[in-house]
């Protein structure tokens, strides 16, 4: 279990997998998986090309 970094919500681990992106419930941002044990994340930003 954590917590979204823009919104505070509860996110459950839900078996995500290292550099998944997923989308908090709460605000819709898109967050990436950085650790799974414990569960962590970041907001997503696409790398320009």
């Amino acid at each position: 279990m954590g917590n979204c970094p823009e919104c505070g919500a509860m996110i459950e681990d839900e078996g995500f997998e290292l550099g998944e992106i997923i989308e908090c419930e709460g605000c819709g941002v898109e967050l990436e998986i950085t650790s799974v044990a414990p569960l962590e994340f970041v907001v997503f930003e696409e790398e320009e090309k």
